[in-house]
């Protein structure tokens, strides 16, 4: 991913992966 955790929420992060973006 070219996003940080950081970044992101927890919530969001969660989501990005669910959407196969990890």
């Amino acid at each position: 991913m070219d996003l940080s955790e950081a970044d992101l929420s927890e919530a969001d992060f969660s989501k990005a992966n669910l959407g196969g973006a990890n």
